[in-house]
């Protein structure tokens, strides 16, 4: 998602040349749900992603084949707040099977901006979601600017049901704790060349996330 940004914004220098982009340590990914007694929180700290881009356009191409893109999210580091829920959520996951959950772009568009500042711009995202083995082809909508040359920014919210990807939703003592089928996934990613993954970086945060679409 971010890491197509930048030529999704039509940048003059991502566009000008390939570029090779990777996902910052800074960037954050997470999903809330219901359970019938509470909800529940479930965050990853540790994302992993590239892109290897041919530009010589303003826009993407829809073709994947010119610009490869790829976001993964380690199954292992989710944390949940407590250790029996983050073992119930990766065994859910199939994660002995299945380790990561894996994002592919097929294509990206700038659309207008969200702001008076015109820094933020709603931006639409097509590309299959593997999640424990089950790849679905989704279009994600959310809002995403660059920093200078070097930093583009990406934040969102997808409504997805577990058995969408043939997962079924947890049940413990005899099925009187359920979860719901359906949760939402978010993410706050940001993308940077690889020399400067590790470099202090403190984006500013936005007022008005965007709400989740199903």
């Amino acid at each position: 998602m971010v890491l197509a940004l930048v030529l999704a914004l039509g940048g003059t220098d991502a566009a000008a040349q390939s570029r090779h982009l990777t996902v910052h340590e800074k960037s954050r990914f997470w999903i809330q749900g219901e359970a019938s007694i509470k909800s529940f929180t479930c965050v990853v700290n540790r994302v992993e992603g590239e892109a290897r881009m041919n530009s010589d356009r303003e826009r993407l191409s829809t073709s994947a084949d010119e610009h490869q893109v790829t976001v993964t999210v380690p199954v292992s580091a989710f944390d949940c707040g407590k250790e029996g829920m983050t073992e119930d959520l990766q065994e859910t996951l199939h994660m002995e099977d299945h380790p990561k959950i894996r994002f592919e772009l097929v294509h990206a568009r700038a659309g207008p901006v969200t702001d008076s500042s015109a820094q933020w711009q709603n931006i639409e995202v097509l590309g299959p979601l593997t999640i424990a083995g089950t790849k679905r082809l989704l279009r994600y909508h959310a809002v995403g600017r660059t920093y200078g040359s070097n930093y583009a920014r990406a934040r969102g919210c997808k409504t997805i049901k577990m058995t969408y990807f043939d997962i079924q939703p947890p049940t413990k003592a005899f099925g009187l704790i359920k979860v719901d089928d359906q949760i939402d996934v978010k993410f706050d990613l940001l993308a940077t060349p690889p020399q400067d993954t590790t470099q202090k970086f403190s984006p500013p945060p936005i007022t008005n996330p965007p709400p989740c679409n199903e």
